[in-house]
């Protein structure tokens, strides 16, 4: 997730419980919700997918994926999880103080077309990207989703007691 994770466990059996822990947040970004790793399955949707056709998803991603859309609407746009094109033309990851340029308005406004939350639609087993050029980021949301998927086992597994930080 491009990001430290802090796991501190309150519990009998505390060095098996950890490694699972850290297992499953590891296994959510890898497998499942990473835009970063080439194996994830948002990871293939964003390289695979044909605008206006739809991507069946597992129920993980989708789960994620309607959470994220969710905080975008509710947000009125304040978070919008289309915005990966914008921050690469900004080089947001890739920059430093000694290397930040501020790009050129008509990079900025070329990779403006190609985001908006509002340009995808889940359907009952999938997504729908209704255009060419998009990329799906749960960064700013898949860090509160993995500590909900790490909320339920914790409790499956009856952990007496946690302290978890993703991001």
């Amino acid at each position: 997730m491009g990001t430290s994770v802090s796991v501190t466990l309150y519990h009998d059996d505390i060095n098996n419980q950890f490694a699972s822990v850290l297992d499953e947040i590891k296994m959510l970004d890898e497998k499942y919700i990473s835009w970063r790793n080439d194996e994830s399955e948002l990871n293939n949707i964003n390289t695979e997918y044909v605008s206006g056709q739809e991507y069946v998803l597992s129920d993980i991603l989708y789960d994620a994926i309607s959470l994220s859309l969710d905080v975008c609407s509710n947000s009125q746009g304040a978070l919008d999880i289309t915005i990966r094109p914008i921050a690469d033309v900004w080089n947001i990851e890739g920059a430093d103080s000694d290397s930040f340029v501020v790009p050129d308005m008509s990079l900025v406004e070329s990779a403006s077309k190609n985001v908006g939350y509002e340009k995808l639609s889940l359907t009952d087993e999938g997504i729908v990207i209704k255009q060419e050029g998009m990329v799906i980021d749960l960064g700013a949301t898949g860090k509160g989703y993995a500590l909900d998927v790490v909320k339920n086992w914790l409790k499956a597994n009856e952990i007496k007691g946690a302290c978890v930080s993703v991001g």
